[in-house]
C-alpha cells in the first residue's frame, strides 16, 4: 500500500473555546486541529468598564424641585451628578425601608368592568392596581363618614 490511509474519526468543532486563548484552549483539551479558524480578537471580549446607562424612575415633584434647587447650591451640573452625590453619601447599611404589609388579591371582574378599567387606566396614565386602590380607599372614607 503506497498511499496508506489512516482511519481518521470526523473532528468535532467546540465553538464555545474557537475564540479562547491557546493556552486556554489547551488547558480544555483542544488542539490547534480542533481549531481551524485563527483567533480574531474581538474588542468587545475584552474587559471594559460599562458605560453609563440611563435609569429611569419616578418622583414627586416637590423632590424634583429640591433635587434642582441642591444641584445649584452644591455647583453641579446635572441632576445625574447631584443624584450621583446623594448616592455617595446615602448610609445604606442603616437605611431600613418604611414597612407596610401588601398582600396580593383575585378578584372576579365582568370583561366590561375589566374593559372599562383598562382604559381609565390608560387615559389617566396609572395603573389598573392603582384604580383599584383608590376605588377601595374611597369605598372606605365614604363609608367612614357616614
Amino acid at each position: 500500500m503506497a498511499g496508506r490511509q489512516r482511519n481518521r474519526s470526523p473532528r468535532i468543532l467546540d465553538y464555545k473555546n474557537l475564540f479562547a486563548p491557546a493556552s486556554l484552549r489547551m488547558l480544555h483539551g483542544a488542539s490547534s486541529a480542533f481549531c481551524p479558524l485563527p483567533l480574531i480578537p474581538f474588542p468587545m471580549l475584552t474587559k471594559t468598564a460599562p458605560a453609563a446607562a440611563p435609569l429611569t424612575f419616578d418622583l414627586p415633584l416637590e423632590l424634583i424641585a429640591r433635587l434642582e434647587l441642591l444641584r445649584k447650591r452644591n455647583g453641579l451640573n446635572s441632576t445625574s451628578a447631584i443624584v450621583r452625590l446623594a448616592l455617595r453619601e446615602f448610609d445604606f447599611g442603616n437605611y431600613r425601608p418604611p414597612v407596610s404589609e401588601h398582600r396580593q388579591i383575585s378578584v372576579r371582574l365582568a370583561p366590561q368592568l375589566r374593559k372599562f378599567l383598562t382604559r381609565t387606566a390608560r387615559k389617566k396614565k396609572v395603573s389598573l392596581g392603582e384604580l383599584l386602590r383608590a376605588a377601595v380607599e374611597g369605598l372606605a372614607e365614604a363609608k367612614g363618614k357616614k
